[in-house]
């Protein structure tokens, strides 16, 4: 890195924001698809498609990232991403989807739409709250119902039967 693109590098961060991006972005923006939470192999070589694959950035020095080519303190690190076999929904969103599926169909498609839209841009645009902050103040069964998913997976079926 030369001196000129590190001046450009911010020396103060004045916020983070966390936003929802689209599962095909998030595809397109990573290194590699993780398929195993093995980190090394017995050699002491990364495990490919594994946490510490190489194409993730390396920590070892003499050893070169296998996206960007760079030693490991050059490389600026790469994420990857973990393909689900099932959809996971955001805790802050549960409440609303659950009255827009109990709606008819002919009442259900646009209001239902409109105000998912409005809660997206509710969190997006609120700084001064955490995500964890924001979905208990929406739904304050929010920590009941994950302490329940944590012991034994009854508080899920309570859950939905949550009004």
């Amino acid at each position: 890195m030369s001196a000129r693109d590190a001046a450009k590098i911010p020396k103060r961060i004045d916020s983070i924001r966390f936003t929802l991006m689209d599962p095909n972005e998030i595809r397109k923006m990573s290194s590699v698809e993780v398929k195993t939470a093995d980190t090394y192999k017995d050699d002491g070589h990364a495990f490919k498609q594994g946490l510490m694959d190489p194409k993730m950035g390396v920590i070892d020095p003499g050893i070169r990232c296998e996206t960007c080519g760079n030693k490991h303190e050059e490389c600026p690190s790469h994420f990857g991403h973990i393909a689900l076999e099932l959809p996971v929904m955001h805790i802050g969103f549960t409440g609303l989807i659950k009255t827009c599926l109990k709606q008819p169909a002919t009442l259900a498609a646009r209001p239902c739409c409109t105000m998912l839209r409005k809660r997206i841009l509710l969190i997006q645009r609120s700084p001064s709250r955490t995500t964890t902050e924001t979905s208990e103040r929406h739904h304050p069964k929010a920590r009941s119902w994950w302490q329940g998913i944590q012991e034994n997976h009854q508080g899920y079926r309570e859950y939905l039967r949550w009004p």
